[in-house]
This record gives structure tokens, sequence and C-alpha cells, in this order.
């Protein structure tokens, strides 16, 4: 199988839900579709088109798209919202609506039983009357026989002749009755009301349903009957294929292309396979063909057939191909070079497999063609001669992060023709390497956590263009690097501390014992004030602050340590502080003491002590306050209680 030749390559927009279908204007190729109003494109040297107006129907609304605007209208009369399905035709540049019923079809007020649409051509029909909507005019015939679509237009047919409106919206009288295939200044080809397929007045075939033509040459025909290809020749019938479209067909005097089920398939005149296409829409001309495939149009001569050129080398292969294509390969083939020539491509592949054979794919969004190639390169494989170094203790690598080196030698089998990546992984940890040569010397740092063993695996990985190549482990010998004896001691100014290190090192690894001293003053003064104004900058706690010396920061505290809360419980001395601040307290009762943040705090009563002691320890000050109680009171009031309760106790004894 061959590749067509590409002239012409084009982006093509054409909205979704859009029948398409190309005819021919001489060497040109005219795209219709069955909007009601959209832009005239032409292709011929190049595509044209004439503006980027569409106008279509999208299920009951009509959507109308001008560049990247769009718009959709439904229609809002009361019948249409009562109708079954809403049809638009355009009359006058007018939308106007025809309602579908159950079995009517409604226009103007007037009721019709049939309504049919291809691409620009609309008509309704009812008894002996037919409609006709095209080019935005309307045109009523009566009388009518028959009505129906071929692939050169609609036939209305009438007594003793046949009106056919053609897709470029003129119309001719053609004094025959029945379907119009093909109309030429010496043929008339049709089917009459007999299913009969007649050519200037001969019958030569006959199709019990719908028979279309797709194409003519010299001496033969090929149409379609209830969707089945035939071709006629030499007064014969032959089936080609089945399910077949023939809006989206198309043939010439020299090929034919039929579109079923999802393939395209194009025979010359002597209906040999050609080509085999993916499913798109097709117009073929004498040497020339046009493919739509819903995004891209594609000109291609169907004459000038490309085979691909496939050359074996050593480590690879170079194919030449046309432009307009691509090659579709597996991983293990790398593109390592690409030569434009006037018509093809010659590219060169490196392969990194090694299979005996590999298929590739010249492809466009039209054709694939699929080659089995035989290569005998082997697969580059890795070699690794080396130890990783750990330092014990907390040795750390002079270079980089981690307390271990990963040293030695990688050895690739053979060099390649396009910088390679290397992956190198122990554990979770990863390091990559760019490599130009068959080796590269290894010098890596690496995090290595707790270890029990001498060994330990180290995953390689050979990459190029992030795709696998190559891939192998190995298991390296672990050698642990002891802190040396020798010690030398370095002091280092950090501006707000000074370290002082005694480090140990060799060649690979540093061992650093740090202390750290500060080399600055606490720039903050805190004063405790019982009494008087504060200064400026106050605070809502009863906190002022000031700056001085262009450093200091004073800040003032006015009773910072109110009166404390004092009650009985028990034998228990209740002791509430009531401080401003969350910070670290202490408070002193008799040979007690609590150190904490503030809370209640319960202390045994002594009747000797009556003072306690508050401090409270902000920043770098220390506050301290001293609080006289009644301790002689308060134990006498604990003692009263005591034998009242006593009392009652013992008033019950003895009783029954």
């Amino acid at each position: 199988m061959k590749l067509p030749k590409i002239d012409l390559v084009e982006p093509l927009y054409v909205p979704d839900g859009v029948t398409i279908s190309f005819i021919k204007d001489g060497e040109k190729f005219i795209l219709l579709t069955s909007a009601l109003l959209q832009p005239k494109i032409e292709i011929g040297e190049k595509v044209t088109v004439s503006n980027s107006l569409w106008k279509f129907q999208r299920g009951n609304l009509l959507v109308e798209i001008e560049g990247d605007k769009e718009k959709s209208v439904r229609c809002e009369r009361e019948e249409c919202s009562k109708a079954w399905s809403v049809h638009y035709v355009l009359v006058d540049n007018q939308d106007i609506p025809i309602l579908e019923f159950k079995n009517r079809f409604i226009f103007n007020g007037e009721e019709y039983s049939l309504f049919k649409r291809r691409l620009n051509i609309s008509y309704l029909a009812r008894g002996d009357e037919a409609t006709v909507f095209v080019g935005g005019k309307i045109y009523t015939h009566e009388g009518v026989k028959a009505v129906g679509f071929t692939k050169a237009g609609l036939s209305i047919v009438s007594d003793g002749f046949t009106r056919l409106y053609q897709w470029d919206e003129t119309f001719r009288e053609i004094q025959v009755e029945g379907f119009i295939l093909r109309y030429g200044k010496n043929e008339v080809l049709y089917t009459d009301l007999q299913n009969r397929i007649v050519s200037n007045g001969k019958v030569i075939g006959i199709c019990g349903g719908q028979f279309d033509i797709i194409s003519r040459g010299q001496g033969w025909i090929l149409g379609s009957c209830n969707g089945i290809a035939r071709y006629y020749f030499q007064g014969a019938w032959r089936d080609l294929e089945t399910s077949i479209d023939t809006l989206r067909s198309d043939g010439s005097e020299n090929f034919i292309g039929l579109v079923s089920q999802r393939k395209v398939l194009i025979y010359d005149q002597d209906l040999s396979l050609r080509y085999r296409f993916r499913e798109s829409i097709l117009g073929i001309g004498l040497r020339k063909a046009v493919i739509y495939t819903g995004s891209k149009l594609f000109k291609v001569d169907l004459v000038e057939g490309y085979s691909p050129g496939v050359v074996r080398s050593e480590d690879g292969v170079t194919i030449t191909y046309p432009k307009g294509y691509d090659v579709k390969r597996s991983d293990r083939l790398i593109s390592v070079e690409r030569i434009f020539d006037k018509n093809s491509i010659v590219e060169k592949f490196e392969y990194f497999g090694g299979d005996k054979e590999e298929e590739v794919t010249i492809e466009s969004e039209f054709i694939s063609l699929p080659l089995k190639i035989q290569l005998s390169g082997p697969p580059i494989r890795i070699m690794f001669y080396g130890k990783i170094y750990v330092a014990t203790g907390n040795g750390r690598v002079k270079l980089g992060e981690g307390n271990s080196i990963l040293s030695g030698k990688v050895v690739l089998s053979r060099k390649s023709k396009v910088k390679l990546k290397l992956i190198i992984s122990i554990g979770s940890k990863t390091r990559s390497l760019e490599i130009d040569s068959n080796q590269v010397d290894v010098f890596l740092p690496f995090e290595l956590g707790s270890y029990n063993s001498d060994i330990i695996p180290v995953d390689f990985d050979l990459r190029v263009e992030d795709r696998n190549i190559s891939k192998t482990q190995f298991i390296v010998p672990i050698i642990k690097v002891e802190r040396p004896k020798t010690m030398r001691k370095i002091r280092a100014n950090k501006g707000h501390v000074i370290l002082h290190i005694d480090r140990y090192e060799n060649g690979m690894f540093v061992w650093d014992n740090v202390k750290v001293a500060p080399t600055y003053t606490q720039p903050i003064r805190i004063h405790d004030l019982y009494s008087g104004e504060l200064t400026h900058n106050e605070l809502d706690n009863g906190t002022s602050f000031s700056v001085k010396e262009n450093s200091i920061i004073e800040v003032k505290i006015k009773d910072p340590v109110g009166y404390p809360k004092v009650e009985i419980e028990g034998n228990y001395l209740c002791i509430t502080p009531n401080v401003k601040f969350d910070s670290l307290i202490q408070i002193f009762y008799a040979t007690h003491v609590y150190t904490g943040f503030r809370t209640k705090v319960l202390f045994p009563i002594d009747p000797v002590y009556n003072i306690i002691i508050f401090k409270i320890y902000i920043g770098n000050a220390v506050i301290e306050k001293s609080f006289t109680i009644d301790s002689l009171k308060l134990s006498l009031v604990t003692a009263v209680k005591s034998a009242m309760a006593l009392s009652r106790i013992t008033e019950s004894v003895g009783l029954p």
C-alpha cells in the first residue's frame, strides 16, 4: 500500500451536526452543508472562505455563529411549544419555522404530509403538490408525480418532464420522467418511476429501492442501490461494498472513493484498491482529492503515490516518507535527525530495543500505513563499577547534601547519537546525570538512612526524551568512613552569634561540633511602676513603651501585680493571683513555694506567717511584690469552724 502525496493541509471549521458533502466546479471543489447560511468554501490551489457566518439548526434551536460569537434562538410562538419538532427554512432572508406534528407538517398555516432536507435544498409535499426551498427562494409545483434527492440535486417529476434543482441553486428542466442521476451534453442518466436505471433511453439495470450514482467513467458506472455499491461494466452489475454513504463518497473517471462503516476505500478505474483511508468526507477529481476529517482539510494527489523507503543500519533505521505525514513508533525508536527534501522527509532513528522486529506507522489524520522493520541493534546495557562511602556519626558531605557519596564509573555498552539521562536511585532519593558518551564518572552525594548491612541496592534508569530505554539494579558495597583524629578550630562571627567549631574533615566528608555564643545584649528593659502617670505610647493594659538610645526599647508596666484573692478551704489557704500577664510567677508563703503560671494555689495555713510574696518574670525583668494577711484571724476562723463541726458530730453520739 502506498501513501498519496499531500499538496495542502489546512484547519477548517464546520459546526458539529451539520451534514457535509463536496461538489465539483471544474478543477475546484466546493464544500456544501445542510446549514441555512454558510460561508462560501472553495478548495483550489488553496482554501478560500468568503466569511465566517453560519446559521444552522441544532435540535429545535436556530444557531448563529460568526467568528467566536454564538447565539441561539428558540421559536417563541405558542404553536411552536406544541409541536413535536421545529424545522427552519430560509425565504427572502427570513427564518421561517415548519412545525412537525404526528404525520403532518405546518408551514404558513398550510398542512403538508412530508418534509425533507438534503444539504442546501428542502421541500414540502402533499398529494401532487411540492414546495421547494433553495437559495432563499420558494418554488411551488402542482401535478407532481414524484420527488426525490440524488447526488445531482432534487428531482421534481411531472408529466413529460423533470425539473432538477441543483446544488449551485440553479435549476433546469429535462424531458424525461424520473430522478436525474447525471445530466450532460450527450447523456441523461436517471431512474424512472418503475425503479429502472436508464441511460440515454436504454434500460441498463433495475434497483428495487433508492438508487444513486457515485461516479461514471468510460463504459462503466458506479452507483449505490439501497446502500450497496454496484459497479456496472459491459452489461453486468457487480457488488463492491455495503453500507455506502453516497453523500460522503465520490468518484471521477479515474478514481472511486467509497465511504462505509468507518473506512474509506479508494479504487482506480480498474477496481484495484489503491488506498485505505480513515472515515472522512471525500471529493474526488481526475487526479486530486479533497478529504475532510472533521478538523482539517487535506488536498492530495492520488496519482503520485509514495512507498516509504526503509534503510536499516547497525544502531537503527532511516525512513523516507512524504511531507504532511508523521511517524508513529515505539519508545525504543528515537528520532535523531530529520532532513526535509522537496517533497519528502528523511528521518533517522536510533534503536534502543532488543527485539528483532519493530512496527512503525506512517500516518496523518486520514490514513495510516503500518510497516514492519527487521532490526538487529542490541539494547544499551549499563554497567557500574564503584562503592558508596558513608560518614559515621554526624559526618556530612563537603559538597552537596547528605551523609554518603556514590563514587565510581558508569559504562554503557555503546555510545548513543542523542543525549541520554541517567537516573540513579537509592531508596526514595534520586540523582540525575546527562550522558553524551559511553562512560561517565559518578561522584554523587546521597542521604542514607539507618542501615545494618555492608551492601545496598542502587537502581540505574537510562532515559531519552523521558522514555525508559534500559533499567538495571546493582548491589553496591558500603564503605564506612570514620571521623579523622586531627581537628582544627574555627571561629565564625555571624553578627548576632559567634560559632566556635571543632572541625574534622577528609577529602569527602566533614564532622563539626558547634558551640554558639550570643554577641548581643537584651535590647529590652522592663520597669515596674506602682503609681504615677504613664508616658506616651500607652496601651490598654496599663503598659507604655518608648525607644531610647536608638535601640533600647523601654517598657513600663503599671501595677502588674494586684492584691490576690485569699480564701479558706478547710485547713488550707486558697490564693488566686491577680496579675496582668500570662508569664511565669512564683508564690511564697511560709515554707512553701509555687512556681508556674497563674492558677488557684492551696497552701497549709500557718498562723506564724502573715506575708505572701509574688514574683513575676517578664523578659529579663523580675518584679516582686509582697502582701500582708491576718494569718492569726484566719487560723482562729478555721479552728472555730472545726470545733463546730466536731460538736455537731458528738451531739448525736450514744443516741438511739
